[in-house]
């Protein structure tokens, strides 16, 4: 909910190499006294966890240069960063990086965009990302977007599959982004770049856990419709055990139109319904589960309305262990968690012996074991061999055995 506007080098200039978090923020007419004039600027970092560097739902618009760029910065590994529904209008390139910001010899390196929309932009290209020999981004994983790869070096061209045009928003009135907040303090509601109910961006990107309205989500930052779920209860990775009731709660709302429905699922592998949430005050809707599977559950809530327009919520998991003592996953961490058996296992500090790792069944059969040499902090598994389940992971040094973190291995 922040804005950046008017300056004379950079909207936001995010120097962290740490955990963030950016939504719902915008960044317009900056660089004024010729900076890098961007829009929104972040650094790298050794941040190897999927969803814990992230920046959705925002707009960058009439910057002198990009919307939205990583820094030339090198580091041992490469980060994990993602770039969910964004929206860059009237600037130079949408989103770029430059040539150092990963080598692609090292490993892992990751970076995802999805459902971001770049139009009218002023460059030979929507976007740009260069690394190794100018050769094609390898760390790059993009889809869903207004643009695609063209193959050659780091060039990028408009994506055939829409057709984006200023029919596609209710407004293009730039003034509504300075617009006063709300009484609450919370940006103001605004048309500008806003979807049209008849735009072939509504309903044409890919689900990525984030919250959004109709049968699938927009391109952009900003949803068309009026219809919102929100879970607010649990929070994120919330920790129970086998057997314990789980209360779910969500917030459903409409500005017009009357709350028909509120379904709670679990999304691992497909969406599965868990049943109807029963209304327990005004826009408050409940559902009691209780969970005999181990491992991460990904929660969402789909409401509808009287007009039997639909939404779904951002996915939020939760994690159930066998046991009630869960281990200390601050002291080693999976990288990402859940995965398809393939991951990063990462200690908090180094240890100066001898360890090992193993990997454990429910059933406490032996899966695989693991050294790793004095002062290694980071070993990668494949297991790719394994099936979908929960695992145990257990670290053994000279002074005896730690649980870590539960695995959840997840396969399509």
């Amino acid at each position: 909910g922040c804005r950046a506007w008017n300056n004379s080098d950079d909207g936001f200039d995010i120097s962290s190499t740490k955990q963030l978090d950016v939504h719902n923020c915008w960044s317009w007419n900056n660089g004024y006294l010729e900076g890098d004039a961007t829009g929104f600027k972040l650094c790298l970092s050794h941040v190897q966890t999927a969803s814990k560097r992230r920046v959705y739902k925002c707009i960058a618009a009439y910057n002198t240069r990009s919307g939205f760029v990583d820094l030339n910065l090198n580091y041992t590994i490469g980060p994990f960063m993602e770039y969910f529904n964004n929206t860059v209008y009237k600037c130079e390139r949408g989103f770029a990086s430059g040539k150092g910001v990963f080598d692609c010899n090292l490993h892992p390196a990751s970076v995802v965009y999805r459902n971001n929309l770049v139009y009218d932009y002023s460059g030979t290209n929507p976007a740009a990302f260069m690394a190794c020999d100018y050769g094609y981004p390898s760390y790059v994983i993009q889809d869903h977007n207004t643009w695609v790869q063209t193959g050659e070096y780091w060039h990028t061209r408009d994506n055939s599959a829409y057709h984006v045009t200023n029919d596609d928003f209710i407004s293009l009135d730039s003034s509504q982004l300075r617009w006063p907040r709300k009484a609450d303090g919370s940006l103001p509601d605004i048309s500008f770049l806003s979807l049209r109910e008849n735009s072939d961006l509504v309903d044409r990107g890919l689900d990525v856990g984030l919250a959004y309205k109709g049968e699938a989500p927009d391109l952009g930052a900003l949803e068309y419709g009026t219809l919102s779920v929100k879970i607010i209860s649990p929070e994120e990775k919330k920790r129970y055990t086998i057997g314990d009731k789980i209360i779910i709660q969500a917030r459903a709302e409409d500005k017009y139109h009357e709350v028909s429905e509120v379904n709670f699922h679990i999304q691992n592998v497909g969406r599965k319904l868990l049943g109807q949430g029963e209304q327990v005050a005004p826009s408050i809707w409940e559902y009691e589960w209780e969970s005999d599977t181990m491992g991460y559950h990904g929660l969402v809530v789909r409401a509808k309305n009287t007009e039997d327009e639909s939404a779904i919520s951002s996915l939020v998991n939760v994690l159930i262990y066998p046991y009630k003592d869960h281990g200390d996953d601050s002291f080693c961490q999976i990288i990402p968690n859940p995965n398809n058996g393939v991951f990063i296992l990462q200690l908090e500090e180094p240890v100066n012996t001898t360890s090992k790792i193993h990997i454990v069944s429910m059933e406490g059969k032996l899966q695989a074991i693991e050294t790793l040499s004095p002062n290694e902090i980071i070993k990668v598994f494949d297991l790719h061999q394994l099936e979908t389940g929960a695992y145990g992971i257990v670290w053994q040094s000279e002074n005896g055995y730690k649980p870590c973190d539960l695995l959840s291995i997840i396969k399509n």
